[in-house]
C-alpha cells in the first residue's frame, strides 16, 4: 500500500440414533445429561470430546455472527469476538483435531486483530498466535507424511493428500492471512526479506488448488493483492508480477460478492493498467454510489471508506 491520507484507511456440527434405557417400571423421568453421559460412556471420550467441541463450535458460530454488533466507524466492539474466540478455543481443546475448529478460531482472531485492536504490538502479538496456530494445523494435517507443507517438492501429490480434508484450504488460507498481516504490520520489505512473501504465495497458490472458489475465490484475492502490495526485491521476490496482480483480482472480483475485493481489484487497475483507468473509476464511482450507509458489519464501512479514500485520491 502506498503510504498517505488514502492508503492509511486501506488496511485493510456422532450422529446416529438416540439411545434409551428400557425401563421395566415406571420411573421418575431423568435429567437430559444422564442420557446423554450414558451415550458417552458407551461410546467412550472420543465421542465425549465431539459432543464437547460441537456445541462450541456452535456457541462460536453464533458469537461470530454478532461480532459487528455496536461497532463504532471503522472498529468493532471486543466483547462479541472474545466470546467468539474464547468458545472456539474450547472446541480446539476438546478435540484437537478437529480442523473446521481451527480455521474458526483463526479467522476470529484475525478479525480481532484487523478491526478491533488498534496498536501495532497487539496486533502483531494476535497475528503472531495466529500463525503458529495455523502452522500447527499444517503440521497436523501433514503428519505420517514427508510432504513439504509448501509444497515445493511434490505439489500435485500434497494436493491429493490434503484433498480428503475439506477444511485443509482453510487451515491454508487463514495461516497465510496471519502471515500477510502480520508481514504488512512488521514493515513490507523486512517481511520480505524474511520470506513471508513466498510463504503466502505458496499457501494461497495451495487453496487456490484445493478449492478455487474458496471462500469467494479469497485464494485468488491473497494472491492478487501478494502481487500488488508485496516489494519487488532483486533474489528476494523477483516472481512478484503487477499483472498477476490484476489477472488474481479479477477472478476474485468474478467470484465474490464483496465490496472489499472489488476495491482491491479497481485499486490494481488504478496502479498497473492506465489503459483500464476509465474502466475502474466507473466501477469505482458506481460502487460508492450504491452504498451509502449506514452499514451493519465493520468490514462493510472499512471497504467503502477505501473506495471513497481510492475516489478521492484518484480526482473522483
Amino acid at each position: 500500500m502506498r503510504s498517505g491520507k488514502a492508503a492509511a484507511s486501506r488496511h485493510h456440527p456422532k450422529t446416529g440414533s438416540p439411545w434409551y434405557p428400557k425401563m421395566r417400571q415406571p420411573a421418575r423421568p431423568k435429567p437430559v445429561w444422564t442420557g446423554v453421559l450414558a451415550v458417552l460412556l458407551l461410546l467412550g471420550s472420543g465421542a465425549a470430546a465431539d459432543v464437547s467441541a460441537l456445541d462450541a463450535i456452535a456457541r462460536g458460530d453464533a458469537a461470530y455472527e454478532r461480532r459487528s454488533e455496536g461497532h463504532e466507524g471503522l472498529l468493532a466492539q471486543r466483547p462479541p469476538i472474545a466470546e467468539a474466540i474464547q468458545a472456539f478455543q474450547e472446541a480446539l481443546a476438546a478435540d484437537p483435531t478437529n480442523h473446521a475448529a481451527r480455521v474458526r478460531l483463526l479467522r476470529a482472531l484475525f478479525f480481532e486483530g484487523d478491526y478491533v485492536l488498534e496498536d501495532r504490538e497487539s496486533k502483531l502479538e494476535v497475528f503472531t498466535r495466529g500463525q503458529k496456530l495455523g502452522e500447527d494445523g499444517i503440521s497436523m494435517l501433514l503428519a505420517g507424511t514427508d510432504f513439504d507443507r509448501r509444497g515445493e517438492k511434490d505439489f500435485d501429490r500434497l494436493v491429493e493428500h490434503l484433498a480428503s480434508e475439506p477444511s485443509a484450504a482453510g487451515v491454508y488460507y487463514w495461516t497465510a492471512v496471519h502471515w500477510g498481516v502480520w508481514g504488512r504490520h512488521r514493515g513490507k520489505i523486512a517481511a520480505a526479506r524474511e520470506g513471508v512473501a513466498g510463504r503466502v504465495r505458496d499457501y494461497a497458490r495451495m487453496v487456490n488448488a484445493l478449492d478455487g472458489d474458496y471462500d469467494g475465490g479469497s485464494g485468488h484475492r491473497m494472491l492478487g493483492r501478494l502481487h500488488a502490495e508485496a516489494p519487488k526485491i532483486p533474489f528476494v521476490t523477483g516472481w512478484i508480477d503487477r499483472n498477476t496482480a490484476i489477472s488474481e483480482l479479477e477472478i476474485a472480483r468474478s467470484q465474490s460478492t464483496e465490496s472489499l475485493t472489488l476495491v482491491y481489484f479497481i485499486e490494481a487497475l488504478l496502479d498497473f493498467a492506465p489503459a483500464r483507468r476509465d474502466e475502474a473509476m466507473a466501477l469505482l464511482r458506481d460502487l460508492v454510489e450504491r452504498h451509502q450507509g449506514p452499514f451493519e458489519s465493520v468490514e462493510d464501512a472499512r471497504a467503502m471508506a477505501d473506495a471513497r479514500a481510492l475516489l478521492e485520491e484518484h480526482g473522483g
